[in-house]
């Protein structure tokens, strides 16, 4: 894997993070749409669990790679 493409993930966890934390701060704010911001909530959470799922995964190819 190139350096590049070990970039992207963290970039996308990050960027992930940052709506999460976007949604934590103005969603009880807005009580005026609480059903958008439970799915919304829901829809990162799902997308951050998959990603931890999937570069897990990825690590331990790579580990069993380099053996």
């Amino acid at each position: 894997m190139s350096l590049s493409t070990r970039k992207t993930p963290q970039i996308l966890s990050i960027s992930v993070g940052f709506l999460i934390c976007l949604l934590e701060l103005y969603g009880p704010a807005n009580q005026r749409f609480p059903h958008i911001y439970q799915l919304a909530n829901a829809f990162f959470s799902c997308i951050h669990f998959l990603y931890f799922f999937a570069s897990f995964t990825l690590a331990s190819f790579e580990k069993v790679k380099l053996e």
